[in-house]
Formats: structure tokens, sequence, C-alpha cells
């Protein structure tokens, strides 16, 4: 995403800009402006008389929307605002209706959570009808409080609270009486105590590890006291060769807490991290996985600014088989510093597959041409200038040839778009759309795209360009296969705005339809 503070274009013009684009034909466009229909309209008043608590007004609203595809919309904020007021086998008839659909999820919430402190017998059936998902650990831990009263925990219930307990961070208070009682089943084992403490330390805060390490025996509490003060501060980890403490606990349990460390120094104080790395004492015993991973980041680390030291590192992880794994670092660091030569060297020594990436093949030609090889690079060149990505349009300038965009236009099939038209989920997201709920608009055009096949999808994509819906257009193009109709995927529409705003900015019209694309 750009940021408006990096250009002389100010926020409100960019944003204007790519709302030209992306705003479908309704009156959230400031460009084109249409007139809601009559049932819009009623459609717009009964969600009023809804939010104003007017039963009446909406039911007299409502008998002329009954063929309106937006009717389920009206009807689930209804049964939201009106939930308590109502029968309860209405609520439930409704979310039947619609049952694991993602559509009544915020309403099927507030119905369970509802339930949960009115009716204990409903709630419990409710609770194991409804997605996991959908709900917050308070109504799992109110769930789980009312069927571990006996104290007997299953397996599945074990894992069940063990999956809740392993958070890093204190859980609602519904889950203390239940945890309470796990633990006194013996549920919080040492293993599990000293599980959480490594994600605490990774992602909570540190404080909690002071807790659960009260929680550990005796002879294991250092060790939360070590987790505690690299969470704390990830330099504490160069110290491993000299504080006591950290040769006061049985090194099986050191690594996990080196590795944690030492990921987040290597981003803090790389020249510290590596020191450490270098000199780790015997009885920290890394796996080769782990020498990998650490090896692997401080060579990203060092490339990411090109700081010294970065092809010591770069070869450390070739010597440790992952020349693959940090190719495209690699390759930069040679770019970066002209060596031309050794990118020659390195590409010949990469698998087909990655050769045949069109980055390492424009470097490659690129390479060629400056050690004098022009029949190697011309031959790469010109075979990168016939495709239609960036590499290719590099390639077509270094050859000084036109670019090839490679159009295929989708063939417009006029029996399968009255068929996508026809679909329930296209007449809701169209009406969503011209009603600036965009976000509700997108979620049915996904479901109508679930739908489709690939043919039809491809025609969904030209009804979403005809009637200017275009980033669902080039989405549905991508997605089904068809990126190589080019006119529809890359559209030029308000061309005399555009054009206003270019001059008026001082930016190519090219680079504002760039933008607002993104």
């Amino acid at each position: 995403m750009v940021h408006c503070l990096t250009l002389s274009l100010s926020c409100s013009a960019l944003i204007l800009i790519i709302g030209m684009l992306f705003s479908p034909v309704s009156t959230a466009n400031p460009i084109v402006k249409q007139s809601l229909t009559p049932q819009q309209t009623l459609y717009i008043d009964a969600q009023a008389a809804i939010a104003q608590g007017n039963q009446q007004k909406y039911w007299e609203f409502r008998k002329h929307l009954l063929d309106y595809p937006l009717l389920p919309y009206l009807e689930r904020s209804y049964y939201t605002k009106f939930m308590r007021q109502l029968p309860q086998s209405v609520i439930e008839a409704f979310l039947q209706r619609y049952a694991q659909d993602d559509f009544v999820k915020g309403l099927q919430f507030r119905y369970v959570a509802y339930l949960s402190t009115r009716d204990k017998e409903a709630f419990q059936t409710w609770y194991t009808q409804t997605p996991v998902h959908w709900l917050n650990v308070q109504l799992q831990c109110r769930y789980l409080d009312n069927i571990t009263r006996s104290g007997e925990f299953t397996a599945a219930l074990d894992k069940q609270v063990n999956a809740l307990w392993q958070h890093p961070r204190s859980q609602d208070k519904a889950c203390d009486q239940v945890f309470q009682r796990w633990q006194e089943q013996g549920g919080i084992t040492t293993e599990r105590i000293l599980q959480r403490i490594k994600l605490v330390a990774k992602e909570g805060k540190p404080r909690l590890i002071v807790y659960l390490t009260r929680l550990l025996p005796p002879e294991l509490q250092p060790i939360g006291r070590l987790w505690g003060q690299v969470a704390n501060s990830a330099g504490y980890v160069s110290r491993i060769n000299r504080n006591k403490d950290w040769h006061d606990v049985d090194p099986t349990y050191l690594t996990p807490i080196v590795m944690v460390g030492l990921e987040r120094l290597i981003w803090q104080d790389v020249e510290q991290a590596m020191s450490t790395f270098i000199a780790l004492p015997s009885n920290v015993q890394l796996t080769q996985a782990q020498a990998f991973f650490l090896t692997k980041t401080i060579a990203i680390r060092l490339s990411l600014y090109d700081e010294p030291g970065t092809q010591l590192w770069l070869d450390k992880a070739r010597d440790l088989g992952m020349a693959d794994d940090l190719r495209d670092w690699q390759i930069s660091h040679y770019i970066r510093h002209n060596q031309w030569l050794g990118l020659t060297q390195f590409v010949t020594k990469l698998d087909a597959k990655f050769r045949a990436d069109s980055r390492v093949r424009y470097w490659q030609a690129k390479a060629f041409d400056v050690l004098g090889e022009a029949e190697q690079s011309a031959e790469l060149f010109t075979s990168l200038a016939q495709e239609r990505h960036y590499y290719g349009f590099k390639a077509s300038d270094a050859l000084s040839l036109p670019i090839q965009l490679n159009q295929q236009s989708v063939s417009e099939d006029k029996k399968t778009i009255a068929l996508v038209r026809n679909n329930a989920h296209f007449k809701m997201a169209k009406e969503l759309f011209a009603l600036a709920k965009f976000s509700a608009a997108r979620y049915q055009w996904r479901r109508l795209l679930n739908e489709l096949s690939d043919t039809q999808g491809a025609q969904a994509a030209t009804i979403a360009y005809e009637m200017q819906w275009f980033d669902r257009g080039i989405y549905a193009l991508a997605e089904f296969g068809k990126s190589n109709d080019v006119t529809r995927r890359f559209p030029r529409p308000y061309p005399e705005y555009f054009a206003a705003s270019a001059t008026k900015y001082s930016h190519p019209k090219s680079w504002l339809y760039a933008i607002a694309r993104r």
C-alpha cells in the first residue's frame, strides 16, 4: 500500500482516484451517480425503522420487499434488534435456515451469548451447533464450566481445556473455575507449564512468566526465571558464557530458550547475536534444523541492509545445504555489488525450475551482457521479451522491442451471463454494491464465485467489468485463469478525471491508474 506521506499527491486526492476505480456505479461513487430504485429506498427505510425500534413500520415496509434480494439482510437486522422480545423458536428457525452459514455468524453469536446467562439447557444445545470459530473464549469457558462441575475430565475435555490454557495472555475470568477444577485433577503438568512459558516468552507479557514459574517444581524454577529474563531482554542470551544462572539448569531445557533469544537478538543487535551464536557452550546442543534456521536468519538480516559479512554468512548457509532457500538473497547480493561472473556461476548450479524463474533469467541475461557474452544474453532476453510481466517488459526494453501484451479477451456468452445474473448471490451482491455496503457485497460476490465453474467465473468477470465493479472483475479474471484479458485486467475508466488529476498533481496518468489498481 502506498503511504500518502511519501507522495506529493495529497491523501484526499489519492483516495478519490482509488475510489474512481473501485466504487461501483452508485451514489458512493463521486463521479457516476445513480438514483435509488423504489425497493432500495424501501429497504433503507425499513432498516431505519428497525434501528429506531419501530416494529410496526418494519412490517409495513417488509410486505413490499418480499421479492427483494436483500430481504434476508432485513430479517437478520430485525431478529438481531428484537432478539430478546421474540420467541426463541422464531430466532432458531431463522438460524437453522442458514445453518453453518457465515451470514448468520453475528446473530448466532449474540443468541448463544444471550442463552448462556438465561437458559443453560438451550445454551448447551446451541453451543454444540455453533462453529467454534464463531465463539469467543468467554462462551467456551461458560460451556465448559457447565459440563465440568462434576470434576471429571475425559481425554477430550482435557485436550480442550489445555488448548484454552495454552495462551500467551491471561484468559477471561469466566475460565477461572474451569482451570481450577482442571488443575485439581492434575491437568496442569510440568510439561504444559513449560510449554506455556515458552509461548508467553514469544508472544505475551513477561510478567505472566513470574506466575507460571511459581507453578513449577522448585528444581525447575530457574528455567522459568531464565525464560523471563530472555523475554524481557533478548540480549540476556549473550551472557550464556558468563552468568551462573545459565549453568544451574538441565542442559536439555536450555536450547529452546537460546533459540528464542537469538532469533530476537539477530534483529536487535546482529553483531552480538553472531558472536553469541559462534561461541555457544557445548551444553547447548542445536539440531541441524536449528543451526540452519539461525544461520539463514543472520544471512537474511545482513543481506537486507547490505552489511559487512553478508557473503560470509550466505556461504555458511550454502555449506549447510541452504543455497536454494537463500537464492534470491544471494542473487540480490551479486547484483548489488556488480559481481556478474559470480552471479552466472551461481545460477548455473541452480535446479532447472529455479533457472526458469523470470527474475533469474533476466539477471542472468544482464550478467552475460556485461561480461560480453552477447549471444547468450540476446537468447535469454529474446525469450523473456515474449512474456507479459515486469522482467519481460525490461527484456523488451533491453532489445528495443515493443512489449508483448498477449491479449486474449474473454468472449461474452449471453446464456452463461444470464445464468450468473439469475444467481441469488449475484442479485444480493448487486444490490449491496448499489447501496455502498461494500464489505457485505464482496462477501456475496465471493459466495457467487464459489458456486461457479471456470467458464461461468470468467463470464462473471465480464459482468463486473460492464457494471464498473472493476476490482471484482480483476480478481475474478485471475481466479478463473483468464489473466490474458489485459483490457479488463487493467481498466482505464474516467479518463477525463485521471487526466485532470495528473495535470493538477504533476503525476503521469498511467501512474495514477497503477496506484488505483493496487
